[in-house]
C-alpha cells in the first residue's frame, strides 16, 4: 500500500512540475529564434544595401553610358574586396544583362525566372540557389537616375556567415533544454518529495490505525492544509 501510494503521487506531481517547466523552456526558446533571424536578416539587409549605393553612385555615369568597361572593373574590385559576394549583375530595362564574377565576365540576354521576377520597383531580396547549386542571398537594388526606371542591381552574397550563426543560435537552444532537463530532474525529485512525502506517512499512519494500532501520531508540524491534515488526523 505504502508503496503503491507514495508511486502514484510522487510520479503524478514530478511528471506535470517537468512538463510544465519544460513546456516554458521550449516555448521562450523557440520563440527566440525568429527574433534572431529578423535581426541577423536585418544586418544582412543593411550591408547589402549600403553595397549596393555605392556600385551606384561610382558607376553612375558608367551605367548611363553603358561603359562595360569600367563597370566591370570597378566590380571586380568590389568583389575582391568584398569575399562574401560571389556575383554582381547589372540588368538595364533594355539591353543585355551583364554577370560579373571575380574571376570573369559575361553578357547574358536574359535573367533566369527566379532571378528576374524579383526585379521589382522596391527592394528585394531571397535566399535561394543560383546556378543550381550555390545558394546565397539574393539583393536586388532598383537603379534610378532623376526619377527615371533605369534597371536593377543584383548582388550575391555568402550565406555562409547566415547559416554559421543558425548553426550556433540552434546549437546554444539544445544546450538551454539540456540543462532545463537536469534542473528538472534535480528540483522537479525534490519538489514531488516535497509534496508527496506528508501525504505518503499521513496515508501510512491511517493504514495502521485500520490494523488496530489506535497509538500512532502524525508528527508533521506545517502551516498549511498538510499542516491542518495532520492535526485533523491526530
Amino acid at each position: 500500500m505504502y508503496i503503491k501510494t507514495r508511486r502514484t503521487i510522487f510520479s503524478r506531481v514530478f511528471l506535470i512540475f517537468g512538463i510544465l517547466v519544460l513546456a516554458i523552456t521550449l516555448f521562450f526558446a523557440f520563440m527566440v529564434i525568429p527574433m534572431q533571424k529578423d535581426a541577423f536578416n536585418q544586418v544582412m539587409y543593411t550591408q547589402a544595401e549600403t553595397v549596393s549605393k555605392s556600385i551606384v553612385q561610382t558607376s553612375s555615369d558608367a551605367i548611363i553610358s553603358k561603359d562595360f568597361g569600367f563597370i566591370v572593373e570597378h566590380n571586380v574590385e568590389v568583389l575582391k574586396n568584398n569575399t562574401s559576394i560571389h556575383y554582381v549583375i547589372i540588368s538595364p530595362l533594355l539591353g543585355d544583362k551583364i554577370w560579373i564574377k571575380q574571376e570573369s565576365w559575361h553578357l547574358i540576354e536574359k535573367l533566369n525566372k527566379n532571378i528576374s521576377e524579383l526585379e521589382a520597383n522596391n527592394i528585394a531580396y531571397k535566399i535561394m540557389a543560383v546556378d543550381d547549386s550555390q545558394k546565397v542571398y539574393h539583393f536586388v537594388y532598383p537603379i534610378r537616375f532623376s526619377g527615371i526606371e533605369w534597371g536593377w542591381l543584383h548582388i550575391g552574397f555568402s550565406t555562409a556567415q547566415y547559416d554559421k550563426y543558425l548553426d550556433n543560435m540552434y546549437l546554444r537552444i539544445i544546450y538551454i533544454v539540456g540543462i532545463s532537463l537536469v534542473i528538472i530532474l534535480f528540483l522537479g525529485y525534490f519538489f514531488a518529495r516535497w509534496i508527496s512525502r506528508p501525504v505518503i506517512i499521513i496515508s501510512q499512519l491511517a493504514t495502521q490505525v485500520a490494523m488496530g494500532d489506535l497509538t500512532v501520531r502524525s508528527t508533521i508540524k506545517r502551516n498549511d492544509e498538510i499542516g491542518v491534515l495532520s492535526d485533523c488526523f491526530n
